[in-house]
């Protein structure tokens, strides 16, 4: 299928920003974020409830994902929606929108890339 694309991060410092830039460099005006594999560290959450953001530094795998990649006129807007699963006890679990992360394992994050065209306003 030619609408689903994988990006695949080694090491960074903030997958959020490296996601931006991916996303750049393929020209991608608009995408849905399917799901995601690896483990991240050192990450801020902000939760449903738009309770201050959370800073975790312990080692998590991505549970559940969802959201958006969406380019505007002058930026790249990511909505990144996880449920992330400490990897020393998974069945303790942080919920919110990622706002940056760094790898503590590669992270593979798959898209689907939605056709602008056929989107009815």
């Amino acid at each position: 299928m030619d609408n689903l694309v994988s990006m695949i991060f080694q090491n960074s410092d903030d997958l959020i920003a490296s996601i931006k830039e991916e996303a750049i460099s393929k020209n991608i005006s608009y995408a849905t974020i399917m799901q995601a594999s690896g483990e991240v560290k050192n990450f801020k959450l902000i939760s449903r409830d738009l309770k201050p953001v959370k800073e975790i530094s312990d080692a998590c795998f991505f549970e559940s994902v969802g959201g958006r990649i969406l380019k505007t006129k002058d930026k790249i807007d990511i909505k990144f929606y996880v449920v992330l699963a400490k990897k020393s006890e998974p069945r303790s679990k942080f919920y919110g929108e990622l706002k940056s992360a760094e790898l503590n394992k590669p992270v593979e994050i798959k898209i689907f890339l939605n056709d602008v065209s056929k989107i009815i306003v």
